[in-house]
């Protein structure tokens, strides 16, 4: 089950990847943010929200999986 907030994490830096040449004009605002990613699946319902929490900056925007 660990895989799957990596997989999530990973889909999310992988949509900010194409910002990375325009980070000098990113407006991130500093600090400490928090990412849910809520799944449904037909049969299954819903599942648990996975959240996860990380100090971003304009230099680090990009969140990290658990380490």
């Amino acid at each position: 089950m660990q895989s799957l907030p990596l997989a999530a994490l990973a889909l999310f830096g992988l949509a900010l990847a194409p910002l990375s040449a325009r980070a000098d004009k990113l407006k991130l605002h500093d600090g400490k943010w928090e990412i849910t990613v809520q799944m449904q699946m037909p049969g299954m319902g819903n599942l648990p929200p996975i959240v996860h929490r990380q100090c971003l900056t304009q230099k680090d925007f990009v969140p990290k999986g658990h380490q």
